[in-house]
């Protein structure tokens, strides 16, 4: 390294180290205050699945640190760098404005939110806030008695009430999920007829309804009723959850932090994911603005943070080779992929999709982002080697190079209108894939201009789809890995073309409780994706989550989770 690069680095650190120690100032924003009553004394205790009566653990922090080394301790702040800004929290609105917060919400959520079900390791659903649950024999009606003893962050108790307007508000937003539960349910779809017991009414049975319930991102988490009454497009500033962690501050284009929520109740089961007993070992965490993929990984290197969420995955090799990172890998991982938008006249027809689709080299795109070690090809929508893994229609995937692609444009009504081709430049996972799209489309006909743009601009030119014809996007296996959660089917026309037999083909694997059925569907899902080229599929790649050696347990079966995950120094 040079002199003058070596003073610029230095000098970049040390206004970042600046900006980690002003975040972790913040002051705790004031709660709602507004009294909801205590919960019943009177009714009848809760009965596990076997009939036996339910003992709460209520979890008090006063253990001593242990001495040992690999054993969980309680302390310390963790700091993770990614990019920002951070555009919103409300883990309900931001679907609304845009998918550029999403991540974020989700991330942080995770920690200061519970759902009446959530993830186990193996992305399994089991109760979270439910106790008891049953279904009636014509599967018409859930019936979720919930934990007694939950307190808000605000020290408000959890009550029916506050269950069912959260869930009212979540099922009003556009993701998948709530779109699926909007159709199988009538609009009052909950009753509350105690202070522990929400009852659930279906128009036609829904065997997937607990899945549903229990995803990751978008997920329906619980709030107070004073924040869950907000009509779902208001934004909630102070996030009031049930979770291990509770939030502490947002500093907008800086940080956002939360604290270890000491009034917890964690369930009685060893920890699974999200479920069973959680435990916030680490005392603070700061998710840190860092919009720059090189800075990011040398303040990780100079030890001035401990995770870097989102790496260049280019940044492998030099990170495996240093002795004092580890390098987590998250699998089955994420999905690139070109979003074409249907509300261009460019792309409102199939022709001139899979004009594109053939244009792009998925291999040569993959290979922009980094190591080959990270990266695979996958024509299977629902992620290779996993239990949709089927491959119908991957004749339409890879490309089929650039003089195909002139053909298929030229039987298609494209006008030479110009492809905008947005990404965002900061971001280590989209801004690669800019210039080999651009490049790509350029070369098969398509009049291109590449717009990549830091990612507070790109989420500002999201929110009104006549700013991009083709977006550079991704997602997770926790956000789009079956019918019920892929993005791409949320009914909404957001991002892809609608296509009605795609739809219909979600709506049936939700309802169809047969595994080889629901499998078929999964071809026919699979085959229309490429064929319509309804979106333009590239490779899959590890979660990558580089982060100091001392950082132990974290969770990485979804996005990346720090309860129950500790620091050893």
């Amino acid at each position: 390294m040079n002199l003058r690069l070596s003073i610029s680095v230095a000098v970049a650190l040390a206004a970042f180290t600046l900006a980690i120690a002003c975040s972790q100032e913040a002051v705790s924003p004031p709660f709602d205050q507004q009294d909801f009553g205590a919960a019943s004394e009177d009714l009848p205790p809760l009965r596990g699945p076997d009939g036996d009566g339910v003992q709460l653990e209520i979890v008090v922090f006063t253990s001593p640190t242990p001495a040992h080394p690999g054993e969980p301790r309680f302390g310390g702040t963790l700091k993770v760098a990614w990019t920002g800004p951070v555009i919103r929290l409300d883990p309900v609105t931001t679907h609304f404005h845009t998918f550029a917060s999403e991540y974020h919400s989700a991330a942080v959520g995770s920690h200061l939110f519970e759902s009446l079900f959530r993830w186990d390791e193996e992305g399994t659903a089991q109760p979270s806030l439910v106790e008891t649950w049953s279904m009636s024999t014509d599967g018409l009606q859930f019936s979720f008695g919930l934990r007694r003893g939950i307190t808000f962050h605000d020290s408000s108790p959890m009550t029916a009430e506050d269950v069912r307007l959260s869930l009212d508000r979540w099922k009003s937003t556009g993701s998948t999920q709530a779109s699926l539960v909007r159709k199988f349910t009538p609009s009052s779809w909950l009753e509350t007829p105690d202070e522990s017991t929400v009852n659930v009414s279906l128009q036609e049975p829904l065997p997937s309804l607990i899945d549903l319930l229990s995803q990751p991102y978008l997920t329906p988490y619980v709030m107070p009723r004073s924040h869950a009454f907000r009509q779902a497009r208001r934004s909630v500033k102070d996030l009031v959850g049930t979770g291990p962690y509770a939030f502490t501050a947002w500093r907008p284009g800086e940080s956002v932090t939360i604290e270890r929520f000491r009034d917890y109740v964690a369930r009685p089961e060893l920890a699974s994911g999200y479920t069973g007993e959680q435990t916030a070992w680490i005392e603070r965490i700061s998710w840190v603005d860092v919009n720059d993929p090189g800075l990011q990984i040398a303040a990780l290197l100079a030890g001035e943070v401990d995770v870097v969420d989102g790496a260049d995955l280019s940044a492998y090799g030099q990170l495996n080779d240093d002795p004092s990172i580890q390098i987590l890998r998250g699998l089955p991982g994420n999905r690139s992929l070109v979003y074409l938008n249907p509300a261009s006249s460019v792309f409102q027809k199939a022709q001139a999709r899979l004009a594109a689709q053939a244009a792009i080299d998925v291999a040569a795109a993959m290979g922009a982002m980094g190591d080959g070690e990270l990266w695979a090809l996958c024509p299977a929508v629902y992620w290779c080697d996993g239990p949709l893994d089927v491959r119908d229609g991957e004749d339409f995937y890879g490309g089929s190079g650039y003089e195909r692609a002139g053909d298929l444009l030229a039987g298609s009504d494209y006008g030479g209108e110009t492809v905008i081709v947005l990404g965002a430049s900061d971001f280590a996972w989209t801004a690669p894939l800019v210039p080999v799209v651009a490049d790509a489309l350029r070369s098969a006909g398509f009049a291109v201009e590449p717009m990549a743009t830091d990612y507070l601009t790109y989420g500002g030119l999201l929110r009104r789809s006549g700013n991009y014809t083709a977006l550079i996007g991704w997602y997770g296996h926790w956000a789009g890995g079956s019918p019920l959660t892929d993005p791409t089917l949320n009914s909404t026309g957001r991002l892809v073309a609608e296509h009605q037999e795609l739809i219909e083909l979600r709506n049936r694997y939700a309802i169809e409780p047969d595994s080889v059925r629901r499998l078929q569907i999964v071809r026919d899902i699979n085959r229309l994706r490429l064929e319509l080229a309804t979106s333009v599929l590239l490779g899959t790649f590890d979660h990558m989550l580089p982060a100091t050696k001392d950082l132990k347990g974290v969770g990485l079966f979804a996005l990346p989770y720090y309860a129950n995950a500790w620091l050893e120094r």
